[in-house]
């Protein structure tokens, strides 16, 4: 079991193993609720993790190294001979990364890491970790004696590169299917309405746990990368400054100009109910998967215990991930019961838009050389996708109406994440949003503020209706890596030749 970040409070570098009774308590009841769930075949023994996640210097990378270590300490017992012994894991929140690291770095050719749960995973990131980066932030820890932990908190940042990275070379290494890991994600959508007076969005955030993002804790994520093709690469200096023109002058119209300069290179897609079995709990905030207090409480018996059981011991991945997708099913039909009410005699608050499906969008533009652009530029064009085949359709919306934030990720220049709202709470009913877009065009430009003698060759992705709802899903991340084509100036180099 390994928990979460800032699960704890202090830390002592003189000394920073501490007692069991400690570590315990990170972790509630839920090892005597997992030792009731199997009297069968009782369990040998149940390892707790701990971790210090507040100290600024310490990153993902030494926690997972220094697991690793942890696994193969014969006190522990995983360690046998030469090797780890199989085993399987339950995270919660920032243990995603520590685990998912691990299996990326650590695990053999054929894990031995079996079966892994993630309870309200940070995988793709919280903006929390945004405003725990913050000096009021830093002015709180250092009055409670701890550090913020921002290395940590760096691969916690929404669109962290890093991170998108980690998980890119997970799923490489478990496409082979000796490889053996099963993931399950168990996921709340609900906030904690006390916060309702914040000032800051995301404690208060729909289609959220209060920390951590329905669509950002989901593995189940699509992926597209866009690269200038031959007929792009072959652009001069000045064709691309006259492409350049024209984009501008086009941008936002009804009728784009339509570019042949970029083709998709790679793209992969979830599929209806994904590869991971993903499921989505009723009434649950971060802070009741954080208390983990299984035995006492009747919704974590009656929806998370007996998905925590199936997943381990059905060896019927399909039956798996349909039974997951089933709970997520009772959860949104339960949502629709629910009412409004008023916190502090002034915020009101619609419960039931908490259950909106929400869907994730990270894009990420590099040159065709890996470095980031800092001056990109993205705009989504509500007149693209079918308007463009000049059949007449207007949108009834634009993708601003969906858009309920953004965030230029602080760490890496070039890389800006979306949260949409795909679906909408009115009249008695939640209605799909993107019925309302008859497709879109991602419109993407760069600029090198340092020099005139640098052009990007803009790039246009059209996204018709048909594919947009597998391009934006709800409760999903969608990675769209833009390689945008760099080119110089004539007289960056120029080589004379001496008779």
């Amino acid at each position: 079991m390994i928990h979460g970040y800032s699960s704890e409070g202090r830390t002592d570098e003189a000394n920073p193993i501490v007692g069991d009774g400690i570590i315990a308590e990170l972790y509630g009841e839920l090892p005597g609720a997992l030792r009731d769930l199997f009297p069968e075949n009782p369990l040998v023994q149940i390892n707790l993790a701990r971790y210090i996640s507040l100290e600024d210097g310490i990153s993902i990378e030494d926690i997972s190294f220094a697991l690793d270590r942890a696994f193969r300490d014969p006190i522990n017992g995983l360690f046998d001979g030469h090797s780890i012994r199989d085993f399987n894991v339950i995270i919660h929140s920032t243990g995603a990364l520590v685990i998912r690291n691990w299996i990326r770095r650590y695990a053999s050719a054929r894990s031995e890491v079996r079966r892994v749960i993630y309870l309200a995973g940070a995988n793709f990131g919280s903006g929390i970790a945004h405003l725990g980066k913050g000096d009021l932030a830093k002015w709180f820890r250092e009055y409670n004696g701890t550090e913020r932990g921002a290395k940590v908190l760096t691969a916690l940042e929404l669109g962290s590169d890093w991170t998108i990275e980690m998980h890119r070379e997970v799923e490489k290494r478990k496409a082979d299917p000796e490889f053996g890991v099963r993931e399950h994600v168990i996921m709340g959508s609900a906030w904690d309405t006390k916060f309702a007076w914040l000032p800051v969005r995301y404690p208060r955030e729909d289609g959220s746990d209060g920390v951590v993002r329905v669509a950002t804790a989901n593995l189940n994520f699509n992926y597209i990368r866009i690269e200038a093709n031959q007929t792009g690469k072959s652009l001069s200096f000045s064709d691309v400054r006259t492409r350049q023109i024209a984009y501008t002058q086009s941008m936002g119209a009804q009728q784009p100009n339509e570019f042949d300069d970029y083709d998709v290179q790679e793209a992969f897609f979830a599929g209806p109910n994904g590869r991971v079995a993903f499921a989505k709990v009723f009434d649950f905030t971060h802070e009741r998967f954080r208390g983990l207090r299984a035995q006492t409480d009747s919704e974590y018996q009656n929806q998370v215990i007996p998905l925590i059981h199936a997943a381990f011991t059905n060896e019927d991945d399909q039956a798996v991930i349909n039974q997951f997708a089933d709970r997520t099913a009772q959860t949104t039909a339960a949502s629709v019961d629910l009412g409004s009410e008023t916190v502090n005699f002034i915020f009101h608050v619609d419960r039931r838009r908490m259950y909106d499906g929400h869907a994730h969008l990270i894009v990420r533009v590099k040159d065709q050389w890996g470095q980031p652009v800092p001056g990109a530029s993205i705009f989504f064009n509500s007149f693209g996708g079918d308007t463009t085949q000049n059949d007449g359709t207007t949108p009834k919306i634009s993708v601003g109406d969906l858009i309920e934030d953004v965030h230029k990720n602080q760490c890496t220049p070039g890389i800006i994440s979306y949260f949409f709202r795909i679906e909408d709470w009115k009249d008695g009913s939640r209605h799909s949003r993107l019925n309302d877009l008859h497709g879109i065009t991602v419109e993407i430009d760069g600029v090198e503020a340092e020099t005139s003698l640098i052009a990007y060759l803009p790039c246009r992705y059209n996204i018709s209706s048909t594919n947009l709802p597998r391009f934006i899903q709800a409760d999903r991340t969608t990675i769209l890596d833009v390689v945008l084509y760099r080119v110089g100036h004539p007289g960056v180099t120029q080589l004379s030749h001496v008779a």
